[in-house]
């Protein structure tokens, strides 16, 4: 997935998410009596900067975690490390310091909280950003998704990706009539999934084609990455401009050449091939200008 940019109005959004966290702890280490309210103003003057400022930590960690998050087994093995390791040393420094405190049921409440922190909530903030860190990518996709079921019909966002390397059964097709091609993909699908079964990460099935003869096309079935047999075809990462198009299939024409125009205007060298990943067609839904596709032209590997 490519990484998210940075917008300056989500960077303002933190700063202030920021100065509220450091409000939160500035008004519970001030006695705000102490500046000449009387009564229960400055407890109340208190809870309110508390109670306002709460949503500060959340809001910090949800704006981190959709920019900067990326998850992986290596950072999450080392944060445990890390945050087990600083949890036993301040233990250590607490028995050091307070021994008498430190003893029996109250020392080995500390160790065990120490050797699990994620578990025990010991710092509540830190287990808040590894369940945020765990589900990161499950988010980011959810995110994603979203995005791509709000594009309007005629909302034409054209964006970089890098479409995954994945295993296919493939079979080289021809034809010019839209419901002839609808009819070979059914086919090639119901004898790939009857021979290796589906891949479900990726996308279950595309088209693609040459640029300047769309009437030969190939049609690409997911099938599990461990598959071997007959017609299948390991395609590495590819580099590609796509939009996410709502409509009917006889629209996909002009969504390739509005790609096409737009790697033309900012010179972006295309390989010349088009790929079509059916995500919502007929069997989710009975009208044509729903159906969700994406449209991808694959670009030169050192572009972008």
């Amino acid at each position: 997935m490519k990484a998210l940019t940075r917008k300056s109005n989500f960077e303002l959004l933190r700063i202030v998410a920021m100065c509220m966290i450091i409000l939160i702890h500035l008004s519970s280490a001030i006695d705000l009596t102490s500046f000449g309210l009387k009564g229960n103003i400055g407890t109340i003057l208190g809870g309110t900067i508390v109670g306002i400022c709460n949503i500060g930590p959340s809001c910090f960690c949800l704006i981190s975690g959709y920019f900067g998050i990326k998850f992986s087994k290596q950072k999450l093995i080392k944060m445990e490390l890390l945050m087990i390791s600083f949890s036993l040393l301040e233990t250590a420094l607490l028995y050091w310091f307070f021994p008498q405190e430190m003893t029996g049921a109250a020392l080995l409440e500390q160790l065990i909280k120490s050797i699990i922190p994620f578990a025990s909530r010991k710092y509540w903030f830190y287990s808040c950003y590894l369940c945020l860190f765990i589900f990161s990518r499950f988010i980011k996709k959810f995110i994603e998704k979203l995005k791509e079921h709000s594009k309007g019909h005629n909302d034409f966002e054209i964006r970089q990706i890098e479409l995954p390397a994945q295993t296919v059964y493939c079979q080289d097709l021809h034809s010019t009539e839209l419901e002839d091609k609808k009819e070979q993909l059914r086919g090639v699908f119901i004898k790939a999934i009857r021979q290796y079964g589906s891949d479900t990460t990726q996308h279950m099935f595309f088209t693609e084609y040459n640029l300047s003869n769309p009437g030969d096309f190939t049609c690409c079935i997911a099938v599990p990455p461990e598959s071997q047999g007959e017609h299948l075809v390991t395609l590495p990462r590819q580099k590609a401009l796509c939009i996410f198009y709502h409509g009917a299939y006889e629209g996909l024409p002009v969504i390739v050449k509005h790609l096409c125009a737009y790697a033309n205007k900012y010179q972006i060298p295309l390989k010349g091939t088009a790929r079509h990943l059916y995500l919502e067609g007929p069997p989710q839904h009975k009208n044509p200008e729903n159906f969700l596709t994406q449209v991808a032209v694959l670009v030169a590997d050192d572009a972008l």
